[in-house]
Formats: structure tokens, sequence, C-alpha cells
């Protein structure tokens, strides 16, 4: 039986945030255009179709062909009687844009398709994003600042990433996120959603601890497309070996009482929707002890104290607040979940309660139930999911529209 393998040119969607969205990504002259292939990629893998146009200095860097690959559509690389320097896509991506093509742009040039299509966006208000790369020594020039200075109230400047001495392109999965971000956001009332993953800890001395185990990918995987969606996302992490590649805001807070004292924080500043998905401990030392105790030391014991559930605490200024409930199917057998999320729902205000099972949670397998609640006749939503993908898409997706509905 022959093998079926897909097309060279296919990508797997890992998101909808750019679905049906056109764009212009424009490659200057930089030895960072090397990345744009794999940032067109990342781009596609959101759903945005892609037309590269490559500067006659980009072409020095990377070849045509090489971007007509990475998009599956053809690469403008001059003039033409097709008018491809007009634009017709919902939106322009300069990356990278080298010290020259941005002076240009200020300058009003039209002198190479790249930036006879940027004046032509601007010209039509459409949004372009531009992405400087260069050394550092030109990046810091004093007039090259004024020139960066008159192309941001037309453009939005995004931030390279600095190492080395120079300004380089972010890492390609990242930089197509914040361009689903920012065009999503420019659509919508932008909201802040508060995101907790990660596990949190007590300290029993100075060294030891008591903690909650969680790798924060189901919590990274939502705040991160709730960022592409548009939302401005504070994401608070406690320990885990997995942080999201975007978000609006991140804070650290590893023990219970940071986490606690952080979410309380943002609520007071306005957050407008939450989603829990931190490891919260329910038990933490009556007392810590100073120093470190001693190794040699046996019998010891510790009196633990109950926490308190800080959800029962957080009430955002929006409609969607997302909870989790990690149970063993040996002691809660499933048919009791339905029960005991309209109890959770009820005495929370949630509007959703996901279910994990522990035997069926790990890094590579997550298999989980949601229950969202129906105002209109008090009843709940069942769907069920087996892997951290989907069921992270599908709850960033209940907090986007019920935030927006």
């Amino acid at each position: 039986m022959a093998l079926e393998y897909p097309s060279d040119l296919h990508v797997s969607l890992t998101s909808n945030a750019l679905a049906g969205v056109t764009l212009d990504v424009v490659i200057s002259g930089s030895i960072a255009a090397l990345q744009a292939p794999l940032f067109i990629r990342s781009l596609r893998r959101l759903g945005a179709q892609v037309f590269p146009v490559l500067s006659p200095g980009g072409e020095q860097f990377v070849t045509p062909m090489a971007l007509e690959w990475a998009a599956n559509n053809p690469v403008t690389t001059g003039f033409s009687g097709l008018n491809t320097h007009i634009s017709i896509h919902d939106a322009v991506v300069v990356a990278p844009a080298s010290a020259n093509t941005i002076a240009s742009l200020a300058g009003g040039l039209s002198s190479t398709p790249g930036l006879a299509l940027i004046q032509s966006a601007l010209g039509q208000k459409k949004p372009v994003f531009v992405l400087p790369t260069m050394h550092a020594s030109l990046y810091d020039s004093p007039l090259w600042q004024k020139t960066l200075e008159v192309i941001k109230p037309f453009t939005t400047v995004l931030t390279p990433r600095r190492e080395e001495g120079k300004y380089k392109f972010p890492e390609p999965k990242a930089l197509a996120d914040i361009i689903a971000h920012g065009i999503n956001a420019k659509k919508i009332q932008e909201k802040t959603i508060v995101i907790t993953l990660g596990g949190t800890k007590a300290y029993l001395d100075d060294v030891r601890y008591l903690g909650n185990y969680s790798t924060g990918a189901l919590g990274s995987l939502i705040a991160e497309e709730l960022y592409r969606l548009g939302a401005a996302t504070w994401v608070i992490a406690g320990q885990c070996e997995k942080l999201p590649q975007s978000y609006s805001k991140l804070i650290r807070a590893e023990t219970y009482a940071e986490m606690d004292s952080s979410c309380k924080t943002c609520m007071q500043e306005g957050a407008e929707g939450l989603v829990m998905a931190a490891a919260i401990l329910d038990y933490e030392p009556e007392q810590k002890i100073s120093g470190k105790l001693a190794s040699g030391e046996s019998g010891l014991s510790f009196a633990l104290k109950k926490t308190g559930k800080i959800i029962s605490f957080l009430n955002p200024k929006g409609p969607a607040k997302v909870a989790f409930k990690l149970v063993s199917k040996k002691m809660t057998p499933p048919e009791t979940w339905e029960n005991l999320a309209r109890e959770y729902c009820s005495r929370y205000k949630l509007s959703m309660l996901v279910i994990n099972n522990i035997e069926d949670v790990s890094l590579d397998r997550h298999v989980a139930r949601t229950f969202e609640t129906c105002q209109e006749n008090l009843g709940l939503t069942t769907h069920e999911f087996h892997d951290k993908v989907s069921l992270a898409s599908f709850i960033a997706n209940h907090v986007f529209g019920v935030m927006n509905s």
C-alpha cells in the first residue's frame, strides 16, 4: 500500500486567529531576511494568506524561490503592469526593516515595489507593522532615532530582540503571534484577561517547600491563543516548565501568597476576565522555620493549615471566569462530574469549569471535560477533549466569545 505524504507547501493550522486575513510581507536588505521564510510559515499556521515583496537588498540574503515556497504565493520583486505595488490586502508587515528602508519610508519615497506598497497601504489607512533590525550602533544613531519618530504616528513599530550588539529578528512564531494580536486588537475593544498557570509552593524553611506540580503547558497555550485573538493578556506564572511565547504582561508568583496577592491586584486594576489554570496549594505550613533545618534530624513533623480558595475572592469586571478542577476518577467517578460542575459554577460564579482527570493528564496527553454555564436555562453545555491544543483553543474561544458577546 502506497504511503500518502502531504504537499511540501502544506502547513498545519495551530490557530484560526488570522483566518481570512491577507498580508503583504515586505523583506528588506538585512541578514535577518534569513528568518523571513520561517516567519511567513508561522503566519500561515495562524490562517493568514501571505504575499511576499522582496526588495533588491533583501534579494542578497534570501531568494524569491524560498519565499514562494514559504508563502505558497508568487513573490513580487519588481514593478509590473499588474500594479502589485498598490495595496489590495488587509495589512503590511515590514520584516525585517533595514535602517535604509525606514529612512526611505519616513521620506515618503516609493522607489521600490515594497516602499510603494507601504505608502499605498498608509494612504488607505491600513495597518502597517515595521520591525527594525540592524547593528545597535545604527539603531542608536540620534539622526536615525529622529527618523524612527517620523513613522511612529502612522505605523506600529515592533520591538526587535537585542543580542550581541545587534537588533535582531524575534523568534518567528512569537512574531506571528504579535502580528495576529495587533490586527485583531484593532478590530475589537481590547479586553484584559488574567491567566494564571504553573504550580505554587509554600516554604517549610528557607530552602525546602511544599509544592503543587504543574507544567504550565495548558495555561500557556490558552494565554497564547487569547493574545492572538486580540486580548490584553496578563499572565501570572507560578513554578512551571513552560511559559507562553507571547503575552501583554508577565508576572511571576511562585508562592501561594504571591499568587493570591498578584491575582487580587490585577482585579483591582480592572481585569475583565479570568482563567484560573494554576495549581494552587490547598495546604501550607502553619509556621515557616527560619534558616535551614539540619539534614540529620529525624522524626520531623509540620502542622499544616488549609489555604483559602483564591478564586472565591476574585471577581473580574466581565462575565468570563474559568476555573479548573483536578480529580481522580477512582475517587470522583465521571458520572458525578456534572453535579460537581453545577456546584462549582454556582458557588464561584463561573462561566466554565474544566474537570481534569489526574490519570489522564501528562505533558503530552490531556483528557478533560468542560462545563459551560447557560444563563437561559441555568443548564450546562458539556464537551470532552483528548489533547491540550484543542482544549486550549476551545477555552480561549469561550472566553473571547463571552467577553465580546
